[in-house]
């Protein structure tokens, strides 16, 4: 009989000791153990009792609420050895400058020069041109001694016979020609997309066509043309109001008067000022009182009718829904254009009237101060926000008004959140600084010295833990979401992240631009690459 058959006797008498040793070290283990988290539950308890009776439970900090990213995102997740061969169109220019792809070209500078690529990289235009302006069909080159017009299929014309032309706006686009001689002149006119010189060039400046008219300069004087090139008002005129509705205010010398697209004088010319009409049809004017030097405010209809007698120290050149602003012996209100009294005289220190981005809403609300603080009241003067806030931002953008708050300790305005146009505090005062503007959705918001990007109701999308982002090509303070990535910063790196707060890049590129028409640019090491957003939600495609 071997071991393997039949185990030692002494060897399982010695196991059996061991075993039972062991369950019963564990045993006086388990029972110290259960002791020490009693006690620990126990010291626990009386902390919590006694800061509840004498210490009162902390404030927690507001946390906006986070939207959760949805399933079918899951695609967009970053390739864990970047490689721009594999996840750009291109993936090394020698550009100095780039701009945003449109109509599936972009514009590029190398040494000081301006040239147009494809959207494969490939360089369709040279960089020798001071400058280039893109249209919907025609795209405007110059140099210093030449200037002319390329269409879609790369054809040029034009060369030599303008020495500036602008860009095209509803079909036509100003020129101008340097004529040399005993005194160098340059005269003014405007081309159509097929070349052809619809306004002569002859006056001494040309200015954009509104409501089919377009003001033309001769002889220091103003009048002007249709967009058939005719000059259906002479230049008789030393200031001018574009046209709007068929109407445009005009002046002889020191009065102006609204004359309409026949030359015709519709209003007399009576006034100091007169603005520009409003969608509601009423116009600020500004008459001298007799005698004085006096100055006062009032409006105008179309038809010259004074609605609202000049007799207000100042007024709100905006009429919106049938009201405005006015001030008289010092204090603000608000009247409608039957001369109504809306809002008292007195009742505030301040009234604005906001303004209104991407908004389509006919709702009229004002912003008003009353000691110092600052709350929001309707159309018909009723409160929407009473007047608890140290500050607000007169813009409505998404249907949303940026407050601020000021700091207990420091007694200044450092903490912001939003109001709707209905004045429910839609997202607390929890943060440092708040964009006042939505771009597509979003806005961006700080906290701790970090951004990141809320919706419209208040949800987190991006969380605040980015340094920075890209300032745009025209400079905006805010950078934006564009076709549902936006780019941010983090520990001197920039990347992207997409509408439900994904990152879709490592933080690598030195720069890093808004993507447009699917494509984006950014640089490592002094050269740019052109990303491809299609190649991003599949970072295995080649």
């Amino acid at each position: 009989m071997t071991v393997d058959e039949k185990p030692n006797d002494e060897f399982t008498k010695i196991t059996e000791e061991t075993t039972q040793g062991d369950e019963g070290s564990k045993r006086k283990n388990t029972q110290f153990f259960t002791i020490a988290v009693c006690v620990f539950s126990a010291a626990i308890t009386a902390a919590w009792f006694f800061l509840s009776q004498f210490g009162g439970e902390p404030e927690q900090p507001y946390e906006p609420p986070v939207e959760i990213s949805p399933s079918e995102n899951e695609d967009l997740l970053p390739h864990p050895f970047f490689n721009l061969d594999v996840w750009a169109v291109k993936p090394s220019l020698p550009y100095e400058m780039v701009s945003p792809f449109f109509n599936g070209v972009a514009q590029v500078e190398a040494i000081g020069k301006i040239g147009l690529i494809d959207q494969t990289g490939r360089e369709i235009v040279p960089c020798e041109y001071v400058s280039i302006s893109f249209g919907e069909e025609l795209t405007v080159l110059r140099k210093y001694q030449d200037c002319f017009l390329m269409d879609r299929e790369g054809n040029t014309f034009l060369h030599g016979k303008y020495d500036y032309i602008g860009e095209f706006i509803d079909g036509l686009a100003q020129v101008s020609r340097l004529t040399s001689g005993i005194k160098t002149t340059v005269t003014y006119g405007f081309i159509n997309q097929a070349g052809h010189e619809v306004v002569p060039c002859v006056y001494e400046g040309v200015f954009p066509f509104s409501d089919g008219m377009a003001a033309v300069k001769k002889n220091d004087k103003y009048g002007f043309v249709d967009t058939e090139g005719r000059e259906v008002i002479p230049c008789i005129y030393y200031d001018y109001r574009g046209f709007s509705e068929g109407l445009a205010a005009v002046t002889y010398s020191v009065r102006y008067g609204v004359i309409d697209k026949e030359g015709q004088t519709v209003i007399p010319f009576e006034y100091l000022s007169i603005g520009e009409f409003s969608e509601d049809g009423f116009a600020r004017v500004t008459k001298q009182e007799r005698g004085t030097l006096s100055l006062y405010d009032g409006y105008i209809d179309r038809t010259g009718r004074e609605v609202i007698p000049c007799e207000y120290d100042f007024s709100q050149e905006n009429v919106r829904n049938g009201q405005t602003v006015v001030w008289k012996n010092g204090q603000c209100g608000v009247i409608n254009m039957e001369g109504e009294i809306v809002i008292p005289f007195g009742m505030y220190d301040s009234i604005y009237s906001f303004g209104y981005y991407g908004d389509t809403t006919d709702e009229t609300i004002y912003t008003v101060q009353k000691d110092n603080k600052y709350g929001t009241v309707d159309g018909a003067g009723k409160e929407l926000a009473p007047c608890v806030y140290d500050s607000i931002i007169s813009i409505v953008s998404d249907g949303l008004i940026v407050v601020g708050k000021n700091d207990d300790q420091f007694r200044t305005v450092s903490y912001f959140g939003y109001l709707d146009t209905k004045g429910n505090e839609v997202v607390p005062c929890v943060y440092t600084e708040a964009s006042p503007l939505f771009f597509n959705g979003y806005a961006v918001v700080w906290r701790n010295g970090k951004l990141g990007y809320i919706n419209r109701s208040g949800a987190t999308v991006v969380p605040c833990m980015y340094d920075g982002f890209y300032y745009n090509s025209n400079r905006s303070r805010y950078s934006h979401f564009s076709e549902g990535v936006v780019v941010v910063c983090r520990d001197g790196g920039y990347g992207y992240v997409n509408e439900y707060g994904r990152e879709i890049t490592p933080f690598i590129f030195d720069e890093a631009r808004m993507f447009s028409e699917g494509l984006a640019w950014v640089r490592v090491d002094g050269l740019w690459g052109i990303l491809s957003l299609e190649k991003l939600k599949n970072p295995r495609m080649k």
